[in-house]
């Protein structure tokens, strides 16, 4: 006789994440600073407060990701991308954030780095991993027709895209949803229609996704660590981030009892 399991754990489909460990040194006078960011990082209105204090800032620091502080990305023409954001326009953009971080893992590593002139750098360093979930908003519309597969597969693609494009590129443009078309082709009919009518607010969900988890590491969570570092007059050339797009996640879930 078989025992019955009332809530057994299922297998789900793999999900793409984004996976990021940033690498700091580990010393006693950075401890208090990590743990506090992190754990007040949790409050989406502490991070949005934060930014909103540091936007000029911000403004200058994150030059190198054109468009993140743009709130009208998404409106405009390919050519207008990269125009002047000014600090309205930046304040705008945070108070669309929506907090992606649910929690941290961390763990320590010895290191050996080439420093100037050849020096031998031996560094204790701490690791903190993250791990972004991609929640779409059009998730249950996607399952109530049947369609879950088929948004999955637009995320992935746009997961794929996003490592090639420039900046002027748009990656929710008719060429490209004709391109993912193409390249799955033949669809079933009511998925081929999914995909024709909802492409762009789904490509578009996941670029808003990964900007917020990008003004979450760089513009909180990497700013504190360093910030922390200038008002200690100490000196750290480097802070790494590492960024994963690639990986599969698979959650063995357990489904809950009825009650």
């Amino acid at each position: 006789m078989h025992e019955r399991i009332a809530a057994p754990y299922v297998f789900t489909r793999a999900e793409r994440p984004l996976f990021s460990e940033v690498y700091f040194p580990k010393k006693i006078a950075y401890q208090g600073t990590i743990f506090k960011a992190l754990e007040e990082g949790l409050e989406e209105k502490v991070v949005k407060e934060y930014l909103k204090e540091k936007v000029e800032s911000l403004m200058e620091e994150l030059k190198g990701y054109p468009g993140l502080l743009n709130p009208r990305q998404f409106e405009e023409a390919p050519r207008n991308r990269l125009r002047y954001i000014s600090r309205d326009d930046a304040l705008e953009r945070i108070e669309m954030y929506q907090s992606r971080f649910q929690g941290w893992s961390m763990y320590e590593v010895d290191g050996i780095f080439l420093g100037e002139a050849g020096r031998i750098d031996e560094e204790l360093t701490q690791v903190i991993r993250l791990m972004f979930r991609f929640e779409s908003s059009l998730h249950a519309k996607a399952e109530e027709a049947g369609c879950g597969d088929a948004l999955r597969t637009i995320h992935l693609w746009f997961m794929d895209y996003r490592l090639y494009r420039l900046w002027e590129q748009r990656p929710w443009d008719p060429a490209e949803k004709k391109r993912l078309l193409n390249s799955r082709s033949p669809w079933p009919a009511r998925k081929r229609k999914f995909v024709e009518e909802h492409f762009e607010a789904a490509i578009k969900d996941s670029n808003k996704w990964l900007e917020d988890c990008a003004l979450f590491t760089y513009g909180y969570l990497v700013r504190k660590f360093w910030g922390t570092v200038l008002e200690k007059g100490r000196r750290e050339d480097e802070i790494w981030v590492t960024s994963l797009f690639g990986l599969n996640l698979n959650i063995v879930k357990q489904l809950v009892p009825p009650s």
